[in-house]
């Protein structure tokens, strides 16, 4: 459910996200997930992306991972890519 604003209605939406990950070995793993929306307004596009992501630990606290994403609708980016690192108390 989303919320509308004072001068935005939203349309609640349903979404799908199917993915698949593997474990090369205890430290590094890479995989795919899809994901699509309906849109939120009647004027937008539906969204529709493709995900390829990676991590890797580096030892038992800190972890490295990197995601690249190509869209397929005007309501995704044409092209993202990002990265994070990880902390574990």
């Amino acid at each position: 459910m989303i919320g509308d604003t004072s001068t935005t209605n939203y349309n609640n939406v349903a979404y799908l996200a199917l993915g698949a990950s593997y474990k090369f070995d205890d430290r590094t793993s890479a995989g795919l997930r899809l994901y699509g929306r309906q849109k939120t307004q009647s004027s937008n596009d539906p969204r529709q992306e493709l995900t390829l992501f990676a991590s890797h630990k580096l030892d038992k606290q800190w972890k490295l991972s990197a995601h690249v994403i190509k869209g397929f609708s005007n309501a995704s980016a044409n092209w993202g890519v990002g990265g994070n690192v990880g902390y574990s108390f």
